[in-house]
């Protein structure tokens, strides 16, 4: 990413793909910003450039860039994959450009939140949502049984993360994620020995 397509995007409207924040969010914020593009079909974060196409900048430090992986890496699972993250000189201001693969797994936040994008919005994936997805994503590869495998496994891991809060609303979800699992794997069987 250069100059020219941070100065070509911030003229851009917000999309499902674009997102401006005028200055660092909370690691929180980031987060959930990031695992929904993941989940969606990728896209680009500019930080230091405002909604209505200012570039204010953000101050060039080393430390917002180990945040960013940092977040992508501890507050979203599995980690996002970051394609790009650096610091671009726009006139005399400084734009921290990310971009956000489009991923082949679904990512929850540190809260156990599955998101998505949907124009230039973040919404909660609903239990439905996120089976289709994982079913879409995990038809893809040759192996699709291997693939189920990976992706229940980092779906059990966010299920510990949730178990130890024991909360009523993490119960709610745990047993969620449990009958989807269950019925993902009687999908793919039936898909897999009854072709």
């Amino acid at each position: 990413m250069d100059k020219i397509e941070v100065i070509k995007l911030s003229q851009s409207q917000e999309s499902e793909k674009l997102e401006f924040k005028a200055k660092f969010p909370h690691r929180g914020t980031m987060a959930s910003l990031m695992s929904s593009m993941a989940n969606t079909q990728g896209g680009v974060i500019l930080i230091g450039v405002a909604k209505g196409g200012g570039i204010p900048g953000v101050q060039k430090h080393e430390w917002l860039l180990e945040s960013v992986h940092d977040t992508a890496a501890n507050l979203c699972t599995p980690p996002v994959p970051i394609e790009f993250a650096d610091f671009i000189d726009v006139d005399s201001n400084s734009v921290l450009a990310l971009r956000i693969g489009k991923s082949p797994y679904i990512h929850a936040t540190y809260r156990g939140d599955y998101l998505l994008r949907e124009g230039d919005r973040i919404l909660p994936a609903s239990p439905e949502e996120i089976k289709t997805r994982i079913l879409e994503k995990v038809m893809q590869f040759p192996d699709p049984l291997e693939k189920l495998t990976q992706q229940i496994s980092e779906t059990l891991k966010v299920v510990e993360g949730l178990q130890q809060n024991q909360g009523w609303k993490n119960k709610i979800i745990e047993w969620s994620i449990a009958g989807f699992i269950g019925a993902t794997i009687g999908l793919i069987l039936t898909l897999i020995f009854f072709r």
